[in-house]
């Protein structure tokens, strides 16, 4: 796996290469710039699997990447990486972003550095799963965002805040370290970020990873209910 991440901020690039590099076999290349990313590094480097980039930078922003990326390398997964989840809404450029490509996706700033590799490796391991694809259909439209949530657990009022990810029409998976809900009882959410369709709503826990397996995340499956 080849991954190009384009961020301005040395620290952040370097931090989420060193967990990239860790968890899977692959090559991250480092980009500073929009300009750095589109002339020099995509035009001169093949076989990038993946694009991760920020948003606001001083040479340009992520918009700007992604119409250089849509035109020439419309089959390559773009993750845009940013704490204003909201410009997909704002920004013309991503007005059609997951219909563009089913395996493009944001994440919420800040993301914690093991989440985020193993959501780009999950993106990964899904694109390139054809035989996955064709027996597992995905049953609902995938928002394919990573965004920050309020979790209010009814069964005993508590409140968490965290991310969610692998929203869907239909559900959502909740990310949890502790203090796990069980099966079948109800949650009240409300999104933090992004301009979904419901922002706020109620579920049921369909079911719980209290332990981490193979670099799967613990937290819960959540149904949506009406």
């Amino acid at each position: 796996m080849r991954i190009l991440l384009v961020d301005d901020h040395e620290a952040i690039r370097d931090i989420y290469e060193i967990f990239l590099t860790s968890y899977f076999n692959c090559d991250v290349i480092q980009a500073e710039s929009v300009v750095a990313a589109a002339t020099e590094i995509l035009k001169n480097t093949k076989n990038i699997d993946i694009i991760v980039s920020d948003y606001h930078m001083p040479e340009g922003n992520g918009g700007v990447l992604y119409t250089y990326v849509k035109k020439y390398l419309p089959e390559t997964p773009f993750i845009l990486f940013t704490s204003n989840v909201g410009i997909i809404d704002t920004d013309i450029v991503f007005k059609n972003f997951f219909k563009d490509n089913p395996y493009n996706s944001v994440i919420s700033k800040p993301c914690p550095a093991d989440e985020f590799a193993f959501i780009v490796g999950n993106i990964y391991q899904e694109s390139n799963s054809c035989a996955l694809k064709r027996i597992y259909p995905r049953k609902h439209d995938r928002y394919n965002m990573v965004v920050d949530a309020s979790i209010k657990f009814t069964a005993n009022e508590q409140i968490k805040y965290t991310k969610v990810m692998n929203l869907s029409n239909g559900g959502m998976f909740v990310r949890l370290d502790d203090q796990f809900p069980t099966t079948n009882s109800f949650i009240e959410y409300g999104l933090l970020s992004g301009n979904l369709n419901q922002p706020h709503g109620r579920g049921i826990v369909r079911w719980v990873r209290d332990k981490k397996v193979n670099h799967l995340l613990t937290g819960c499956g959540v149904e949506f209910i009406q």
